[in-house]
């Protein structure tokens, strides 16, 4: 089967009050996000990449990047995602404040 490449992506940085908030957020990625990628890869989810911001002092951010196989599929896991949320929020109860953007691939090199 050939490899579709990507055609969407998402970025997403979040930024915390705290170094406390931003361990559980992290610790909260660590428990979920394995589940989180098998869950929505069968939707056209093709990666995740999670990242923490470290160049930067007393600043407390991570970011994700997200591909996504097609627009609709970026739409399908939109939806999937709300059951998910309720399904995992037992064990985070705080909001950072998130910038995220949808991009368009133009070019891609690996």
């Amino acid at each position: 089967m050939e490899e579709k490449k990507p055609e969407l992506s998402s970025f997403n940085v979040f930024s915390f009050k705290t170094e406390a908030e931003m361990i559980v957020w992290i610790k909260f990625w660590e428990k979920h996000g394995d589940d989180y990628f098998k869950r929505f890869a069968p939707f056209g989810l093709v990666k995740i990449t999670f990242n923490q911001v470290w160049n930067k002092k007393n600043v407390f951010k991570t970011s994700t990047y997200f591909e996504y196989e097609s627009p609709e599929a970026f739409k399908k896991i939109q939806k999937e995602m709300e059951k998910w949320r309720k399904d995992v929020n037992d064990d985070y109860k705080f909001l950072p404040i998130v910038d995220a953007t949808r991009n368009i691939i133009l070019q891609q090199f690996e």
